[in-house]
């Protein structure tokens, strides 16, 4: 057999032998499969990771709240001034009381509680004993009164005063019978108009160090200019308001109940207002019924309760996972 080589382009023949390729920085077509295949896992794992660190870093940002039905009353306030059945006993001579009667303390009537140098001091009636006065432990009631109309105006004139020692004539003490109290109230005219046809009302007062909700029976009323004062008869009252004197009061009309959810929670999807919710590890949109909203405050109606609502759905969206 002739073993002489012959040319052909790009190749060299040996006679008895095979062809060689003369290129060999061209790339195969296994290699190149293998490279694009090992490129896209790579960009796969890594555009994975990258969302795995977004969601991570979101659902450490995001704010969410397991909510629970609550209700609030809704009504109208005014302010209130105390009225009750007190007596003030004064000091027979100049000297401090001796006594071992604590403030707010019940006593009996004609019951001795001390002395004031060789005198004994008995308390005119039955009661609680108060050591301090204000002035106006003997005002009236009545909503004709003009003096009663201006405490509201001149409360700083009322400033409690601590009995510690008196001259001769000066107060020793009061007793406030805590079964019969009055409480006066001022309030606009127009908010009373919504309850002008009711004899008895809830009410909620507040002072400084308590608050307590009771029924108010209503006794009676009366409109001047732009106000309205209503006298009112509270029943049961605690004892931490014996001896108060000046009060806020809330009327309680009706009560609303629901959800209540900073209004920043509420949000817009495909013309339906909602919340988002955690559920199973993703953000779900579940709608609601609003029910009242303000500058602050929602009330929904529409979620169950334990729902674990995203207070800043801003961060998220639909479908997204929270790691």
């Amino acid at each position: 057999m002739n073993n002489r080589k012959r040319n052909s382009k790009g190749f060299s023949v040996v006679s008895g032998g095979k062809a060689k390729n003369q290129n060999p920085n061209r790339p195969s077509p296994i290699k190149a499969v293998i490279f694009f295949v090992i490129a896209a896992v790579f960009l796969f794992l890594a555009s994975q990771g990258f969302l795995w660190i977004r969601d991570f870093a979101v659902s450490q940002m995001i704010i969410t709240e397991h909510i629970e039905m609550a209700s609030a009353q809704r009504g109208v306030y005014g302010d209130g001034v105390f009225l009750w059945d007190e007596k003030v006993v004064y000091s027979p001579t100049s000297g401090s009381l001796d006594t071992e009667i604590k403030q707010f303390q019940r006593v009996r009537k004609e019951q001795i509680i001390g002395t004031v140098g060789q005198t004994e001091i008995e308390t005119p009636k039955s009661g609680l004993i108060v050591f301090y006065n204000d002035g106006l432990e003997y005002i009236e009631t009545g909503l004709d009164n003009r003096e009663l109309i201006n405490v509201f105006e001149q409360q700083d004139d009322y400033a409690r005063q601590t009995i510690s020692s008196s001259s001769s004539g000066e107060p020793l003490f009061k007793v406030i019978d805590n079964f019969n109290s009055d409480l006066i109230v001022k309030m606009q005219k127009e908010k009373f108009e919504k309850m002008q046809e009711l004899s008895s009302v809830r009410v909620k007062i507040i002072s400084e160090s308590v608050s307590q909700m009771l029924t108010a029976d209503i006794f009676d009323s009366v409109a001047q200019g732009d106000y309205a004062f209503v006298h009112l008869k509270p029943r049961n009252i605690k004892e931490d308001f014996f001896g108060e004197r000046f009060s806020e009061v809330f009327f309680i009309l009706d009560t609303l109940e629901g959800i209540k959810l900073p209004l920043q929670a509420l949000v817009q999807h495909e013309g339906q207002e909602g919340v988002y919710l955690v559920n199973r590890n993703k953000v779900d949109f579940k709608e609601v019924i609003v029910m009242e909203k303000d500058s602050e405050y929602v009330w929904v109606h529409g979620l169950t309760e334990s729902s674990e609502v995203i207070l800043n759905p801003k961060l998220v969206n639909i479908g997204q996972k929270i790691r």
